[in-house]
């Protein structure tokens, strides 16, 4: 009776919570952009400081993020629906020198903002300030030493992501963009139910460089095929007459299709703003920094942690157990490959049917003691990562 009059009473503690919170951004509607669920388990005092976190930031940047929502039913995920205010998007974009495409040239152009487009909502696409807000949303990070409130066993390291870090602890289970349904619908339009090129440009547009250039090369790659093809299809017919021919023209097809693929992609690069790019990672979740550092290229707080000891960790733990599983793998495969041959010898040069499926035991027990050696080898390798920072 005790336990759910507690349980009763920490609903509405959460519920009443929730309500204030909401109140304080019910002010200013905007396009939802972003959903980031909070599991219902997690405690409330955690949930406040998240909650909190996203004021401090709205409050020191001129309304950096904006909740137009929250969805709590009892003891059910939490869902905020977030978004920014035109000027903080506009001005992320152009800290962060996102590229835009621009229809008329068929070129990017690095975004730069003004006084003219300071507040304007039409500059970027949706798609474009959903990129913007999830870089605001994972650059939320601890600058210094600390805990996760409420979870007293997770330790806060400067520059960890918070939000990847309360993602990895089942706090977030999952944070993800809106579908922009106008936009969508005349793209599968234009895509979908067209027998015309794909709109490789409006592809990108919506869904980034990445997917873009996954389908331009499908489409790239399957036009190609077309000749390769037709000869095969004489190969199958004339199978001894072609196959010389044939196999001189693959040969020589296949360069051809690797340089002219080459030129393609290097054009829509240069026309997408990616050619000569690289792509800086940021920490991982789990990186423990001892101090707080601005990095010398991206201008970014970045956590350092020091060298030498890393190079201890790498060359005197991590380098001796990579050595040993090695030795380990090595004399595995050498033991299969000395039973293979004794059993081989054992069965003589005419096995029967029943020694014919026993002569392939090996290769089996040797596959199966791969797998599970590739496993051990994984949990190894992710534990030897994250020690040795």
């Amino acid at each position: 009776m005790q336990r759910r009059h507690s349980s009763a009473s920490a609903v509405c503690e959460r519920q009443s919570l929730l309500d204030q919170i909401s109140s304080e951004w019910r002010e200013d509607k905007r396009l939802d952009l972003y959903i980031v669920v909070i599991n219902g388990l997690t405690q409330n005092i955690t949930i406040q400081w998240l909650l909190e976190l996203l004021q401090k930031s709205r409050s020191e940047s001129d309304g950096h993020f904006l909740l137009n929502r929250i969805e709590d039913i009892n003891d059910s995920d939490i869902t905020l629906h977030v978004s920014a205010t035109n000027a903080t998007i506009n001005i992320s974009a152009d800290a962060i020198d996102l590229k835009t495409f621009n229809g008329s040239e068929c070129l990017c152009r690095v975004f730069r903002v003004d006084d003219q487009n300071m507040d304007s909502g039409d500059c970027l696409t949706v798609s474009e300030r959903q990129r913007v807000l999830l870089f605001q949303l994972e650059s939320l990070h601890s600058i210094e030493r600390g805990v996760l409130f409420g979870y007293p066993n997770v330790r806060l390291y400067p520059g960890q992501s918070i939000l990847q870090v309360c993602q990895r602890e089942n706090i977030v289970t999952e944070y993800f963009p809106l579908h922009d349904n106008p936009t969508l619908d005349a793209l599968k339009t234009k895509w979908c139910f067209s027998f015309k090129k794909q709109p490789i440009h409006d592809i990108r547009n919506y869904f980034g460089e990445k997917i873009a250039f996954y389908f331009a090369f499908l489409e790239f790659y399957t036009n190609s095929l077309l000749i390769p093809g037709v000869f095969g299809i004489f190969q199958f017919l004339f199978l001894n007459e072609m196959n010389i021919f044939c196999a001189v023209f693959y040969m020589l097809w296949i360069p051809i299709f690797l340089k002219q693929w080459t030129r393609k992609s290097n054009e829509l690069a240069f026309r997408w703003g990616t050619i000569g790019d690289v792509q800086l990672e940021g920490p991982r979740p789990t990186f423990r920094g001892k101090t707080m550092t601005e990095d010398p290229i991206t201008k970014h707080l970045t956590p350092i942690y020091p060298i030498y000891k890393t190079w201890l960790r790498e060359y005197g733990v991590s380098l001796p157990i990579v050595m040993f599983s090695l030795g380990v793998s090595f004399h595995v495969m050498c033991l299969y490959f000395q039973l293979e041959e004794d059993l081989l010898h054992y069965l003589g040069p005419d096995p029967t049917g029943v020694q014919k499926v026993i002569s392939f035991m090996p290769g089996i027990i040797y596959a199966i003691v791969v797998m599970i050696m590739n496993n051990i080898y994984g949990k190894i390798a992710t534990k030897l990562n994250e020690w040795g920072l």
